[in-house]
């Protein structure tokens, strides 16, 4: 076993920051792949803006701020839904 001890650069890559774990969290889950598959098939027809990349889509899901971004796809979503099944 080796006695040396290690270095401060490697010290801070070791650490991982709280954002990098929850957008680990968020890229190794179903729901988010199944999220980001359905706005690019249906997304024109739900009326989402269809320049949004999953890139986008991570870091609005990261960021610690309400994002008006996911405030507009769950309101696109729910307005689609709604007059599909005749709510107003």
């Amino acid at each position: 076993m080796s006695s040396r001890k290690r270095g401060r650069a490697e010290m801070e890559a070791s650490e991982s920051s709280p954002e990098l774990d929850l957008l680990y969290r968020i890229r190794s889950t179903w729901e988010f792949a199944n999220l980001m598959q359905y706005i690019f098939f249906f997304g024109k027809a739900v009326k989402i803006d269809e320049d949004l990349t999953i890139e986008d889509l991570e870091i609005e899901c990261v960021k610690p701020e309400p994002s008006q971004k996911l405030a507009e796809i769950g309101l696109a979503l729910l307005k689609y839904v709604s007059w599909h099944r005749g709510l107003t």
